[in-house]
């Protein structure tokens, strides 16, 4: 009687704070950058870090995601909560230097799109 019981209130809680491998609903919210330079060609092998707050953008700090774009200049990022973010990008001696480092809102559930130019 005693184990019915504990299992029915652990079965109430992951019901209301759900599990650990439980999908957010906006588990499917991406955001595909792609890095051009100031010719309008794609980047390669850029950096690129996410920030979820200005304050942390400015001051370089809590970091989300960091990768690399690809071949064709593109990298995504995936699992993001709709919402604001800032990024940096760099390669070599450029980068998006301040310049429009927000994402503006990214739509929940969708694959959101945004082009960074590099100096």
């Amino acid at each position: 009687m005693k184990i019915a019981s504990i299992a029915a209130y652990l079965y109430v809680i992951l019901f209301f704070i759900g599990t650990p491998n439980a999908v957010s609903q906006d588990a499917k919210t991406k955001l595909l950058v792609t890095v051009i330079d100031g010719s309008g060609s794609n980047v390669s092998e850029a950096d690129i870090i996410i920030y979820s707050s200005e304050e942390d953008y400015l001051n370089r700090e809590n970091r989300l995601i960091k990768g690399k774009t690809d071949k064709k200049g593109r990298f995504q990022f995936k699992g993001l909560q709709a919402g604001s973010y800032y990024l940096e990008v760099k390669k070599d001696s450029k980068n998006n230097n301040n310049e429009n480092p927000e994402t503006g809102l990214l739509s929940p559930n969708k694959v959101n799109r945004v082009i960074v130019v590099i100096k």
